[in-house]
């Protein structure tokens, strides 16, 4: 094999210095969560990077070029965004970046208890365990923020805007949401970044490392409605991992537009334990050039009468590779699905 054509590799492969106990302890000093930190290390050292066998043959990381990249310390405090920032129209602007997270919250968010602050260091990452993207996020995570709503409802949307790091540095951001019973909202995610060039040319690798989770807890008749677009440089490789628990009832609107990145590696796990909890997901995706996007989503129907309504479409342009798929699984427990 040539110089040119480097060795197919997966997560563990990577050269990334920081995955190890140092950088750990580093991470608890600031953050805190040493015993789920070092438990998901554990996983990520021994996990295989695709647990399942149906999906190994469309692992390739090669383009991810991390040799060398810092583990950010954003600060941890949350900071107040001054009101200009608050796009017109939105409940509230949640800013999270390598300057660490900003926020402001309109009139209406503030009347409905909508509450933001750092995620407790000791809140494991459910599915570290058992996946390997999730464990390396699980234990080094560096950006942890907790949105709660617990009663009420918002119309407007809560904004939600990460920015992906400069070259050579790798943001690994939690973002968890709690909905209380009853509780309807809206949620824009917007995943952004600048290259560091001009253009990002065709078959570049990415030095730049984005890794994200959303994780959702519904309450009973807890109604979500969730639109995100990814438009990352081409320097970029980006690493989102989604897990949604329903409550009984529970309703989850998700739409997913994927347009930019050099390289996304996506998970959604969907745990419909909720008897008569509802899921339906349109994701999209949009690639040029050398574009790898390889997305998988999980779904379990756990829960009675369930519902999920998944849908994915892609247009690919040039060299760009696209795998989409999907696992549902309907144990006993999961009658009338």
């Amino acid at each position: 094999m040539s110089a040119a054509t480097p060795a197919r590799r997966g997560v563990g492969d990577l050269p990334l210095s920081w995955t190890n106990e140092e950088e750990l302890k580093r991470l608890d000093a600031a953050l805190g969560g040493a015993n789920p930190r070092a438990d998901a290390l554990k996983a990520f050292s021994s996990l295989p990077t695709e647990a399942n066998l149906l999906f190994t043959g469309y692992v390739d990381l090669r383009a991810a070029d991390l040799e060398g990249s810092t583990l950010l310390a954003p600060p941890v405090s949350i900071s107040e965004l001054p009101a200009s920032e608050l796009p017109a129209g939105a409940a509230a602007l949640i800013s999270i970046s390598a300057r660490g997270v900003g926020i402001h919250l309109g009139a209406e968010a503030r009347a409905a208890g909508l509450t933001v602050g750092p995620l407790p260091g000791n809140t494991p990452l459910v599915g570290a365990e058992s996946d390997r993207m999730t464990a390396l996020i699980g234990a080094c995570w560096n950006s942890g923020t907790e949105i709660s709503l617990l009663s009420g409802s918002i119309t407007a949307p809560i904004i939600i805007r990460i920015e992906s790091p400069a070259q050579g540095e790798a943001l690994l951001a939690r973002i968890a949401v709690k909905l209380g019973e009853n509780v309807s909202a809206t949620i824009s995610e917007e995943v952004t970044g600048r290259s560091a060039d001009s253009g990002s040319a065709s078959g570049t690798t990415a030095r730049a490392l984005l890794a994200t989770t959303s994780e959702v807890t519904l309450g009973k008749g807890a109604k979500l409605r969730l639109a995100s677009i990814q438009e990352l440089p081409e320097d970029v490789v980006y690493l989102p991992v989604r897990r949604h628990e329903f409550g009984a009832n529970a309703e989850l609107q998700i739409a997913a537009a994927q347009i930019g990145a050099r390289l996304v590696r996506g998970r959604i796990d969907h745990q419909l334990t909720g008897n008569g909890s509802k899921v339906r997901q349109v994701e999209v995706v949009f690639a040029g050039a050398d574009q790898l996007h390889d997305l998988t989503t999980y779904s379990l129907h756990a829960g009675e009468k369930t519902v999920g309504d998944l849908l994915a479409k892609g247009i690919f342009a040039g060299k760009a590779r696209g795998f989409v798929k999907g696992v549902t699984t309907i144990p006993r427990s999961g009658r009338g699905t």
